[in-house]
C-alpha cells in the first residue's frame, strides 16, 4: 500500500500572528471603548484624613469664651499664690500650661480656682513627686475636685456646730490681747529696782 505523504506547510508566522485571524473575527466587548484608568503615580488619594479624636488640634488650647479667659486667669492666680506658698518658687508658665489652665477651666467651671488651691494643699505622695504640676491636676482633675468637696463639707459640718456651741469658726483668729499701758511697765520695773535695792542692803 503506497505511503500518503502529507504536505508540510512551513511555520513561518508566530503563535500570536497564527491566531490573529481568529481574533479578529470575535465580537469586541461592552468595555471595549472604555478610556483606560489613569497610572497609578497621577492619581490622588480621596480618602479623608481623619479628625483627632478631642476635637482639637494638636498644640493648641480649647477656644475660651471671654467670661472663660478671666476664668482660666483666676484658676492661674489661685494656683501660683499656692505653688509659691508651698515651694518659695513661682511657677514655670508656658504654652503647654496655657492648654492645661484651659482645659482645667473648661472641665471643672467655677470651681477651677479652688481645687487648684487644695490641690497644693494635698501631702498625697504621688502628688508630691511630681512638684503639684498641672498636667497631674489636669490628669486626676475628678479625684481632686472629690477630695476637695468632701473637705468643704467636713468643713461647713465643723462651722455649724461650732456655731451652736458659740464658738468662733475655725477660719477666725484668736483675738490679740492689748499691750500693757506705759505707765503699768514703769510701775513694774520701779518695784523691780525697789526690791532688788532693798535685797542688796540687806545682804
Amino acid at each position: 500500500m503506497p505511503t500518503v505523504t502529507q504536505p508540510v506547510t512551513p511555520i513561518t508566522a508566530s503563535q500570536p500572528q497564527r491566531h490573529l485571524p481568529i481574533l479578529q473575527s470575535m465580537p469586541a466587548a461592552a468595555v471595549a471603548d472604555a478610556p483606560s484608568p489613569p497610572p497609578i503615580s497621577q492619581t490622588q488619594d480621596t480618602t479623608p484624613n481623619p479628625a483627632p479624636m478631642d476635637g482639637k488640634a494638636k498644640g493648641k488650647h480649647p477656644l475660651l469664651t471671654l467670661a472663660e479667659k478671666h476664668l482660666a486667669e483666676q484658676l492661674w492666680q489661685h494656683y501660683s499664690e499656692a505653688f509659691q506658698s508651698r515651694y518659695d518658687a513661682p511657677p514655670l508658665r508656658d504654652g503647654k500650661v496655657n492648654y492645661q489652665l484651659a482645659s482645667l477651666t473648661r472641665s471643672l467651671g467655677q470651681q477651677a480656682p479652688a481645687v487648684a488651691a487644695h490641690y497644693l494643699q494635698s501631702n498625697h505622695d504621688w502628688y508630691v513627686r511630681k512638684g503639684h504640676d498641672l498636667g497631674t491636676l489636669l490628669a486626676d482633675a475628678s479625684k481632686v475636685r472629690a477630695d476637695w468637696m468632701a473637705a468643704s463639707k467636713r468643713a461647713a459640718q465643723l462651722d455649724a456646730v461650732r456655731a451652736r456651741n458659740h464658738q468662733p469658726p475655725q477660719t477666725a483668729t484668736p483675738p490679740k490681747e492689748s499691750p500693757p499701758a506705759p505707765e503699768t511697765i514703769r510701775a513694774q520695773l520701779a518695784a523691780l529696782q525697789d526690791k532688788f535695792t532693798r535685797r542688796a542692803a540687806s545682804a
